[in-house]
């Protein structure tokens, strides 16, 4: 049986439970041996970071993590290389399913 490596920042599952009954989802991102947990965006979260524009995209991961944050290693949020290292991904906390339009 293969045993888990244990990342820095990592929560008990009982934790991740009570986020999930708080927050409806919960978000794990893991990059260099380190794991942060994120909720999905509130309206007014999401109409923030929409109001950013292309050249402001660092901007607005920043804002993403900080507002979305549930715990995890600091280490995302104080130290630029890992704050890059996940910056890619911080708009997946915008995703919440797909919707169908159809014209009737």
């Amino acid at each position: 049986m293969e045993e888990q490596q244990e990342l820095k920042g990592q929560v008990s599952q009982e934790q991740i439970d009570i986020w999930k009954r708080q927050h409806g989802s919960v978000l794990a991102i893991k990059s260099n041996g380190k794991i942060c947990y994120l909720k999905n965006a509130t309206k007014n979260v999401a109409s923030r970071a929409m109001s950013f524009d292309e050249s402001q995209s660092m901007d607005c991961a920043e804002m993403l993590l900080n507002n979305c944050w549930l715990g995890g290693c600091e280490d995302f949020k104080t130290n630029d290389y890992d704050f890059m290292s996940i910056a890619s991904k911080l708009d997946e906390v915008l995703k919440y399913g797909e919707a169908e339009l159809k014209k009737l």
